[in-house]
């Protein structure tokens, strides 16, 4: 007599199914931006977005900068590095790829 019907059952699986990927918005905000720290956004979202603080610190996170862009010391005292065309750290002139984002660069 008071048992879930057929339509109540559909409503629930609707609403899972747009409820579970709002939910997890930030971890896929920070998968698709390859934030570098996808793994700290993913357990922040799973075990505290429910309380929405925990969500809204998600998904600043995952829209924060991947890393800080300042140059680094060793760029600043030798001036016989150079910068990486794509994120800026130093590389030597000859190398052909970024030590840290190993992007391609010119000769």
């Amino acid at each position: 007599m008071f048992g879930i019907g057929g339509s109540e059952l559909a409503i629930i699986g609707v609403v899972l199914l747009a409820g579970l990927p709002l939910y997890f918005l930030p971890s896929i905000v920070a998968g698709v931006r390859r934030h570098h720290n996808l793994f700290g956004v993913v357990l922040l979202n799973l075990f505290a977005g429910w309380t929405m603080i925990g969500w809204i610190a998600a998904m600043i996170w995952a829209w924060a900068a991947p890393g800080d862009r300042t140059p680094h010391a060793a760029a600043v005292l030798s001036p016989a590095l150079t910068s990486c065309a794509r994120c800026g750290s130093p590389r030597q002139p000859d190398w052909a790829f970024c030590p840290k984002c190993g992007a391609p660069q010119p000769a």
